[in-house]
């Protein structure tokens, strides 16, 4: 269960906002004992039992994750009033998406360097029976900026979903430029719609 109000002012300072959205916004913060900089993810919950069961998925998922090189790393999760912060590794060097933009496509070498660290850990979220179901340029952060050999780090797991025992999923999610066609057509699919929209960003 998230942590009280008060444990999270006791540990973290929080700064200024990074970036916002309709239902959250993400603030940089500091760890009080060590100085080390942070992100602080600060999603608004409303009185809906359909997205309360959302984040306590996306909550699952993050504990289920665990620690991998080339994920997001979350150091904690707390209820602030109607607030859910979910504090994690800070990636200064914002999304490949916008590194897409400003410098355009990767070298054949360091596409190849980088996405296999992206491959290698959805080899560790799908041993884990998790689809990660929105794999984009967006929702691939670069650890450092203004460093073309920036390790990737996966984030966001909002539409993440632990496989039941049939290991198949059927809700209609995702961006659909990156989309697996058969979660599209409304069939049943697994972790493989992962790796569709992992080739697509390989691609761009």
């Amino acid at each position: 269960a998230p942590s009280s109000q008060r444990d999270i002012s006791q540990k973290y300072i929080l700064g200024k906002t990074l970036g916002k959205g309709h239902f959250a916004k993400v603030r940089a913060a500091v760890i009080q004992s060590t100085s080390e900089k942070v992100a602080v993810k600060i999603i608004k919950v409303r009185e809906s039992n359909k997205q309360k069961a959302t984040l306590r998925k996306e909550i699952e998922i993050l504990e289920k994750v665990g620690a991998h090189p080339a994920i997001t790393a979350i150091h904690d999760v707390y209820l602030v009033s109607n607030e859910l912060h979910i504090v994690m590794e800070l990636c200064e060097g914002g999304e490949l998406f916008d590194r897409l933009i400003e410098n355009g496509a990767y070298s054949e070498e360091s596409a190849r360097k980088h996405m296999r660290n992206v491959c290698s850990a959805l080899q560790f979220l799908h041993a884990k029976n998790i689809i990660h179901r929105d794999l984009k340029p967006e929702n691939i952060m670069l650890k450092t900026k203004n460093d073309p050999e920036s390790s990737l780090r996966i984030a966001d797991f909002g539409l993440g979903r632990i496989l039941d025992e049939k290991r198949q999923a059927r809700t209609v999610c995702g961006t659909w430029a990156y989309t697996a066609p058969e979660v599209t057509r409304r069939r049943k699919y697994d972790y493989k719609a992962d790796m569709f929209s992992f080739g697509v960003i390989l691609y761009v």
